[in-house]
């Protein structure tokens, strides 16, 4: 799985420094974008189940979840070093030649429709039939003191 995100990363930067578009800035972001909305059904199910009537608590997963992600792509491809060895790593793959720079970008609206479609499903046939809405809620209540 980090191999290929490694290659998306690549594929993504050589085709921003192509257009003399700030890499090192935007294909981490894309990167980023692209996890958070792989990564929301399952989020979704845990979100759900810490769910209660506090908001703080809501805000505050959400909050986590962005910035877990955003961290781990920021502290993964951040780094000149790390970039250099992405390049050195990928610059001769035989699938530079073999797959499109577009069809890379196409995997923005890819993760949007599969990780809203996977929220819908997960909420509606998994979360809400089996009563697991605010399941663990009483639990990080207590662990923090509410």
């Amino acid at each position: 799985m980090i191999r290929i995100l490694d290659y998306i990363f690549y594929r993504t930067y050589i085709a921003y420094m192509k257009r003399n578009d700030p890499a090192g800035f935007v294909s981490p972001l894309y990167l980023g974008i692209c996890l958070f909305f792989s990564f929301l059904p399952l989020f979704a199910i845990f979100g759900d189940m810490v769910r209660g009537d506090n908001v703080l608590y809501n805000n505050s997963f959400i909050g986590i979840y962005i910035l877990g992600i955003f961290l781990f792509v920021y502290i993964r491809y951040s780094r000149k070093y790390k970039i250099r060895e992405l390049i050195g790593e990928f610059s001769n793959c035989s699938l530079n030649r073999t797959i499109p720079t577009w069809c890379f970008f196409c995997v923005y609206p890819i993760s949007i429709v599969l990780g809203v479609t996977g929220l819908i499903l997960v909420t509606k046939y998994i979360i809400r039939p089996c009563g697991l809405t605010g399941i663990w809620y009483p639990f990080f209540a207590n662990l923090f003191g509410n």
